[in-house]
């Protein structure tokens, strides 16, 4: 009996040893393997046709790892079949719940999700096709997808999706009948398609669902049908970071001194008749209306129109009344800035609530001895009392008049000056002319709400052509509307200008500019970013994405033709 134990102790300490040898482990040391698995053998064939089975095998010339398949395999056309991976050595065999549909052609794309055991290193391109029918479908999509406004490629892989064309489509609920993925340099491909004509959209695919959200995920689209070929043109595709989901109301009720319409999005114009005192605030969502004297706490019916970043507009009635409160309002805020030109100066003006702009007081102090008066020759300002803009035609040469005449007045005999008119004389006649120093005297604007604005102290610069360039672009079109833009090196807008066929970008820092082109293709006035949802595309945008390297004091001239 006792040996009957041994024995059989001793082989299972056989069986568990052999057992663990058989598992494929990560060798130690040696080499790094850079070469990918490479597949030798599988049911069923490449291409193969009359495929009839529910389990496919593959064998490769190496051990394999396969823990993030499901999460990498992409099947086409779209299946909700389940399947079951077992995994032995070199070998897969995926057994599916269900039999693949009759006469269709698959695709089994299986991206990054087989990889060999040591440095995980994925096949080249694996995909496997085949068909339960007599033929190969073989006609496809190629393309490249890219951002509309910089015309740039994203690392990010997009989905690529093709869905039939039908009245009823719709990307939020409906999972794509073809997709695949875009590379890192934002190529694709769609191949194995049945003939037939869909519609072509990408998307970025956070959640991996498969279906768009177009509240989150940036996405392009084609809006005309489309019919896969055997041998396509490059289909371009680009794409947009905007908001596209519905435009919501929310709510509309009384806060404070105010009374706030709130939005399920952000809204970038409204139409609020008879209130001009109102603007959007809360990240864009909300449109706030404060109150004044025409508007204390009665009932009010009002037609709101709101519309957002892709154009959609909502038009709502909403009762507006305004609740007594004791609770504070919030603090004015006011920002300046200035900037000079060949022209003159421009002081721009925004502040927090709508404001009106008190009778003019703007002053250039000189030491203790005087004030100029610094006289502004045009006010501008938007909709709703929120941005002026003070343009005056002083310059440094009006400045330096300025100051010879105010010299002369007080000091026309400097020979017979005492010490101390000699000391006020020195200091006058040695203030830098180059800049200067400007009073916005308190309560030079008011809010809505009584507020009044403190004193404020501007540093001023006087326009040197030496410190900037300028680029006049000549544009040669034959389409009517359009705007052009002048773009840094962050690829901000830094200047526009509409419909010009030489546009001139004076005082300009220098630094890298493009070109961008806004086209305006329905001439309505405005360039429009297109609503998926709608199947409506983005109007176009022309990038001149060759830099010009723009130095002080240089003028430099851009032809282009589109």
């Amino acid at each position: 009996m006792k040996k009957y134990i041994v024995s059989l102790a001793l082989i299972i300490i056989f069986e568990l040893i052999s057992t663990r040898c058989a598992n494929p482990i990560t060798p130690s040391g040696g080499p790094k393997d850079t070469i990918p698995p490479n597949l030798i053998f599988s049911i069923p064939e490449l291409e193969q046709t009359q495929f009839k089975q529910q389990e496919i095998i593959l064998e490769f010339d190496e051990f394999i790892n396969t823990d993030k398949l499901k999460q990498n395999l992409i099947i086409t056309p779209l299946t909700e079949t389940k399947f079951k991976q077992i995994v032995k050595k070199n070998r897969i065999i995926l057994r599916f719940e269900e039999p693949f549909s009759d006469s269709t052609t698959y695709t089994l794309n299986f991206s990054n999700g087989i990889t060999d055991i040591t440095e995980r290193t994925p096949p080249d391109n694996l995909s496997l096709s085949f068909s339960t029918g007599t033929f190969i479908d073989s006609l496809m999509f190629v393309g490249k997808i890219k951002s509309l406004l910089t015309g740039s490629i994203i690392k990010d892989k997009f989905t690529i999706a093709l869905y039939k064309a039908t009245d009823s489509l719709d990307f939020v609920t409906q999972k794509p009948n073809y997709f695949s993925k875009s590379n890192d340099e934002g190529q694709f491909i769609l191949k194995n398609l049945r003939a037939g004509k869909y519609i072509l959209i990408a998307f970025n695919d956070k959640n991996n669902n498969l279906q768009l959200d177009p509240s989150q995920e940036s996405h392009a689209l084609i809006s005309d049908t489309l019919k896969p070929v055997s041998f396509p043109d490059s289909t371009q595709l680009t794409f947009v970071d905007l908001d596209a989901s519905p435009l919501n109301f929310i709510s509309a009720r009384p806060s404070a001194q105010y009374f706030d319409i709130r939005y399920s999005k952000p809204i970038t114009n409204y139409d609020l008749q008879p209130f001009q005192y109102a603007r959007i605030v809360s990240d864009q969502q909300v449109i706030r209306i404060y109150q004044d004297s025409t508007s204390l706490f009665d009932s009010l019916r009002v037609c709101v129109i709101a519309t957002d970043t892709v154009n959609n507009k909502r038009v709502d009635t909403v009762f507006v009344k305004f609740n007594e409160s004791s609770r504070n309002v919030e603090d004015f805020k006011i920002d300046y800035s200035q900037k000079s030109s060949p022209y003159g100066t421009i002081i721009k003006v925004t502040t927090n609530k709508p404001s009106l702009l008190n009778p003019l007081n703007l002053l250039i102090p000189i030491d203790t001895i005087a004030e100029l008066k610094f006289q502004i020759d045009s006010v501008t300002n938007n909709s709703n009392n929120t941005k002026f803009e003070l343009f005056s035609t002083f310059n440094q040469t009006k400045y330096n008049e300025l100051l010879d005449s105010l010299i002369h007045h007080y000091f026309p005999d400097t020979a017979n000056i005492d010490s101390l008119g000699k000391a006020e004389f020195n200091y006058i006649s040695r203030i830098t002319r180059s800049n200067y120093k400007l009073i916005i005297n308190k309560g030079q604007f008011a809010s809505i709400q009584a507020d009044s604005s403190v004193s404020e102290t501007l540093q001023g610069k006087f326009y040197n052509p030496e410190n900037v360039g300028s680029i006049t672009v000549n544009i040669k079109t034959d389409i009517k509307s359009y705007e052009i833009h002048l773009v840094d090196s962050k690829q901000h807008s830094v200047a526009k200008q509409s419909n010009c066929n030489t546009c001139m970008f004076t005082s300009l820092k220098p630094g890298e500019y493009s070109v961008r082109v806004f086209i305006d293709e329905n001439n309505d006035g405005s360039w429009s970013p297109g609503n998926i949802l709608l199947l409506k595309s983005p109007e176009p945008v022309i990038n001149f994405n060759e830099y010009t390297d723009l130095r002080a004091n240089w003028a430099i001239e851009l032809n282009y033709q589109f």
